[in-house]
């Protein structure tokens, strides 16, 4: 399996375990919706979309099980985030990214572990909290 395909069966892994989270919480759940243009005047598709009967949220899903190129690619990822018409966020996952890029993101008020992205879904969302879903803890360790 080339490097590129294993690096998007890691994305794809973490875009439906974000769905799976969201849809154990009662939300809609739709995956790689055209929205708009990047920065570049690319198209854009959000990795995934969570609603509700009132709301909307963007997320953007960026994994790296080992170092890499991805958290090269999320700065570009967050700054892409600001032109997306509806309240938009990142969430990330796997051993792969350095300590200190970990701090980096832990200061970003619109990127999540995947470990918080219930709680961050709850509270949006304004919904009751549910006893937290842990499936995806083997996969997605830090």
């Amino acid at each position: 399996m080339s490097p590129h395909n294993k690096t998007r069966k890691e994305g794809k892994k973490l875009e439906d375990a974000v769905g799976e989270v969201a849809e154990y919480l009662g939300l809609k759940v739709t995956q790689h919706v055209k929205c708009g243009t990047k920065v570049d005047h690319s198209d854009r598709y959000l990795d995934v979309v969570v609603t509700d009967e009132f709301e909307s949220l963007a997320i953007e899903c960026k994994s790296q099980m080992v170092s890499g190129s991805a958290q090269e690619k999320v700065t570009a990822t967050m700054f892409d985030l600001i032109l997306v018409p509806m309240p938009a966020i990142l969430v990330y996952a796997g051993q792969g990214f350095s300590t200190k890029y970990r701090r980096f993101l832990y200061s970003q008020a619109n990127a999540f572990h995947l470990e918080n992205l219930q709680r961050y879904l709850e509270m949006f969302f304004d919904l009751k909290p549910k006893p937290e879903y842990k499936w995806f803890e083997a996969k997605f360790r830090r």
